[in-house]
């Protein structure tokens, strides 16, 4: 869903992840989890706003995650490239 939601921010030909893949396997999702985590660092937010692959994939601090989706949010509207879709109040700018 991560890689998805970074993948919609961006124009089709600029999609930061080629390859999503679904698997049970612990490596292939934590992988998916950092490019996630890549993704989003490109696209401007930054070491304090990202939450670590371990916090999410061993659900070890899921506010960390939550706090870098509302971050990944703000981003996204103060853009304002017309690639967010939904209403701008959930997210701090």
């Amino acid at each position: 869903i991560l890689c998805h939601l970074i993948n919609s921010l961006n124009p089709p030909e600029r999609r930061p992840i080629k390859r999503i893949q679904v698997s049970e396997r612990a490596f292939t999702q934590m992988e998916q989890i950092s490019q996630f985590l890549k993704a989003a660092t490109d696209y401007g937010l930054t070491a304090t706003d990202l939450f670590q692959t371990v916090d999410l994939w061993e659900a070890k601090n899921l506010a960390a995650v939550q706090q870098s989706l509302l971050a990944l949010g703000g981003k996204a509207i103060s853009k304002d490239d017309g690639y967010f879709r939904g209403d701008p109040s959930w997210f701090p700018r």
